[in-house]
């Protein structure tokens, strides 16, 4: 092969580049929406969230069903296409002109590139068993089915179905596949590092305070003060909802806070919101059956500049021993 031939594989991954971003963008969007679903609707163990189910919730499905149709048609219903590339493009004599197959059993390799994303969503999704995650975790599981979708679907037409292009031999396929891993690998490469360190990093390796870690309570530890930890505790008392005056709907409050009980010894901890979103999010997760777990930022009670706490005049004055700390709940991100 000629670096003629080379170069002129190159414009096809014009033609490459079409159905593989409509993929890409069905995988994420797609992902996104059952990642929506899987959240308003409730999945391990956390009550439903209507509360998310608006005009962006049913718009982001509708645009998601569309993607996945744009995405499935070159492969359900293969066909050549016509490709014409100006010669004010290419710098030749000529206009360049030639066929192209929408779907081919080498295209499984295009496919493959899929996996890089999809398995970034599923390390993402998979690491956190919280409520406040369950939109990430139906991605990560939705994004994985659809990456191997998409090659399992293309084979098994092609080859069990029948739906195979006879018109013209691909034996300029793979020049276009070449050009595309040559092009999009560094790509790939930055934003899947990107990712790994805006999402899954900040997460990984945070102390962690439960009833072993936290024994003798707040006092014992003063290295879990200032900083984000991740922590797990019992409910000892459920969900108090405050800042509001009179009826108002259950998405209004601006504050909320549960009691954990950090073991014998071990004292308790105040967790605390003061978002509306954060409120709903801790009830969600204070409602799932087992230990409570989130993050934020351990200070000791009592505290003069904190002493304004939702619900705590329901708490003994006199706090259990291994002392009352308060969490201020805070999701690194």
């Amino acid at each position: 092969m000629n670096v003629k031939t080379f170069l002129r594989g190159f414009w096809q991954t014009i033609s490459v580049a079409k159905f593989f971003i409509v993929q890409t963008l069905s995988l994420f969007f797609v992902s996104y929406a059952v990642g929506m679903i899987a959240e308003a609707m409730g999945s391990r163990g956390c009550p439903p969230r209507p509360e998310f189910m608006g005009a962006m919730f049913y718009g982001i499905i509708i645009f998601a069903a569309v993607l996945a149709i744009l995405s499935l048609h070159p492969i359900v219903m293969p066909g050549v296409w016509l490709q014409e590339i100006s010669r004010d493009i290419t710098r030749s004599k000529i206009d360049l002109r030639f066929r192209f197959f929408s779907t081919h059993p080498s295209y499984v390799l295009l496919d493959a590139l899929l996996f890089i994303p999809a398995l970034l969503l599923f390390w993402n999704g998979g690491t956190e068993t919280m409520c406040e995650f369950n939109l990430d975790w139906g991605q990560g599981i939705a994004a994985l089915v659809i990456a191997i979708a998409y090659p399992t679907l293309r084979l098994i037409f092609w080859y069990v179905l029948g739906r195979q292009i006879y018109a013209i031999e691909g034996n300029s396929v793979w020049l276009a596949i070449i050009w595309w891993y040559i092009l999009t690998i560094p790509v790939i490469a930055v934003f899947s590092s990107l990712y790994i360190e805006t999402y899954i990093e900040p997460r990984r390796g945070l102390p962690l305070v439960n009833s072993e870690t936290f024994a003798g309570g707040i006092d014992a530890h003063p290295q879990f003060r200032g900083g984000i930890v991740r922590i797990r505790g019992t409910i000892k008392q459920g969900i108090a909802k405050c800042g509001l005056w009179g009826k108002k709907d259950r998405t209004d409050y601006p504050y909320g806070t549960v009691v954990l009980d950090m073991g014998p010894g071990n004292g308790e901890v105040i967790v605390q919101v003061k978002r509306p979103g954060q409120v709903l999010d801790l009830e969600a997760e204070s409602k799932r059956q087992g230990e409570f777990e989130t993050f934020g930022r351990l200070s000791k009670l009592p505290n003069p500049e904190k002493k304004m706490l939702c619900a705590i005049s329901n708490l003994p004055d006199d706090p259990p021993p291994g002392g009352r700390a308060l969490l201020e709940v805070e999701i690194p991100k």
